[in-house]
């Protein structure tokens, strides 16, 4: 057993909140009292929860035993001690009160942060880095945080001063709407060198004027004239990159889709980009004076046959028409 000096030796009384003249009888249930306050299964979040115990069991091995509590008593200055742990004569001073003179304050980690960061469908094709600017309680420079009772012009007491820092955040191609990214520690200062709090950064994603998201894929609807589709064109698209142009195959139809590959988004777990799906509308020309009227017509009674669906569907309704007459 290692040999117990006064310069060395912890304060099992004050760990347990007892005069160092406490009876043997008071002991156990002064122990209850404080392991319930600091066992680690009711504080799952408390960092010092664990030591705190352990030295509260160390604490009521000795003094709870006769022999081993005599010989503490032999390594301590019993004068000093009684003069600064003493029962309390009234319900003020509370158990969790001596506990906390006996150990120091205990460490209290910083709040966690949310930050709503709102890119651009572009932005979120590629990924990237972003400055954002996020107020968050920062240890008081005056007076380091370290004695929150004094009366601190600079923060009033409390340790901490609210500040507004600018940080990078990376944001990997690809993300969804609603992604959350956590920066660990960038949340609020701790106290008594408690860790910092956490920073949650939610991904919310503009809309764009012409591309939407369909997974991985980007889509549009490029609206064309009856000409473009009956003889073919150069089509512009919008892409991430910019504007692009394909070629639209003549006789296409409303309805119809072409593909610009590895144009869309990055997946997150590799390097392969989507499509771009582009779905083709046959605009139907509207508010036509009569001389196009006119040439309108001429040309569909030029074009008689040129519709193989239309002609498909009016032998159906003959086929029907029949089929009723008949019977």
């Amino acid at each position: 057993m290692t040999k117990l000096t006064p310069g060395e030796s912890p304060d099992y009384y004050g760990l347990l909140g007892l005069p160092v003249n406490a009876p043997q009888s008071e002991i156990k249930s002064a122990y209850k009292k404080m392991a319930q306050l600091s066992h680690p299964d009711t504080n799952p979040k408390k960092p010092r929860a664990e030591e705190e115990f352990k030295a509260l069991t160390e604490a009521y091995r000795v003094l709870s035993d006769p022999e081993l509590r005599r010989r503490y008593d032999l390594s301590l200055d019993q004068h000093s001690l009684k003069q600064e742990y003493h029962k309390p004569d009234s319900k003020i001073l509370s158990f969790v009160d001596n506990f906390k003179r006996a150990v120091g304050p205990w460490p209290k980690r910083g709040g966690d942060l949310r930050y709503s960061l709102e890119l651009d469908l572009i932005d979120v094709v590629q990924g990237g880095k972003f400055h954002i600017k996020v107020p968050r309680q920062a240890i008081c420079s005056t007076c380091q945080g370290q004695d929150s009772s004094k009366d601190c012009p600079a923060c009033s007491g409390s340790g901490l001063v609210q500040t507004v820092d600018q940080l990078l955040v990376s944001v990997p191609g690809g993300v969804e709407q609603g992604t959350r990214l956590k920066l660990a520690g960038q949340g609020d200062a701790g106290l008594n060198e408690g860790s910092s709090g956490d920073l949650y950064v939610e991904i919310s994603i503009r809309s764009h004027p012409i591309l939407t998201r369909e997974g991985i894929n980007l889509a549009c609807q490029v609206p064309i004239s009856f000409k473009s589709a009956a003889l073919g064109c150069e089509l512009p698209v919008a892409t991430p990159e910019g504007i692009q142009t394909i070629s639209l195959p003549a006789g296409s139809q409303a309805g119809d889709q072409l593909r610009i590959s590895e144009k869309g988004l990055r997946r997150l777990d590799h390097q392969k980009r989507g499509d771009i799906i582009v779905t083709i509308q046959v605009e139907t020309p509207q508010h036509l004076d009569q001389p196009a009227k006119e040439l309108l017509s001429s040309f569909a009674n030029a074009s008689r046959g040129c519709y193989p669906r239309e002609q498909e569907y009016l032998e159906l309704l003959d086929s029907l028409k029949n089929k009723n007459g008949a019977s």
